[in-house]
């Protein structure tokens, strides 16, 4: 999901009113973008890469500081819907997840290697990996978590301590 894509807005595409889910996708249809579908041919799945312009994150209970977010870049949330259709038809969703923290607790740093505090930031963003979830016809569900988590080079506050993990 790192590739460059070229999206469309899904609304000139599709008209209101004959998309699946009713109303529901109808009320959102302006923040939906599509890209050309694709065929990922080791998986043997159609791939269609959808971007919403609008962020979707919850904060986290007692750490005002840190929120969870759908997608992996600010502003929106990008994700594929994956089908098949052998041996069983089956259709899933690939969503990455990012972990969000206050700038004011882990500082980012400016592009280039150095120690330099980027203070344009709002949050130090941590990707926590890309969850597939789905399901096939036979009823058998997937949902997978990916393990390994990597902090970005950041500061600590504005205390001028620099860590990274992973």
């Amino acid at each position: 999901m790192t590739t460059s894509k070229v999206y469309s807005p899904l609304n000139e595409i599709a008209d209101a009113g004959h998309l699946p889910f009713g109303d529901v996708l109808d009320e959102v249809l302006e923040h939906i973008w599509i890209a050309p579908m694709s065929y990922d041919a080791t998986a043997h799945e159609v791939v269609i890469c959808l971007f919403v312009d609008k962020e979707i994150s919850i904060k986290i209970p007692g750490v005002s500081a840190a929120s969870l977010a759908l997608g992996s870049m600010p502003g929106g949330v990008d994700f594929e819907v994956r089908a098949r259709d052998q041996p069983v038809p089956f259709i899933g969703v690939k969503v990455p997840l990012t972990l969000r923290i206050d700038a004011e607790i882990l500082r980012p740093l400016k592009e280039g290697g150095g120690n330099e505090p980027d203070l344009t930031k709002k949050t130090l963003d941590i990707a926590l990996g890309t969850i597939e979830a789905g399901f096939d016809t036979d009823g058998n569900c997937h949902f997978d978590i990916p393990a390994g988590i990597r902090v970005p080079r950041c500061m600590i506050g504005a205390s001028g301590v620099i860590v990274e993990i992973g």
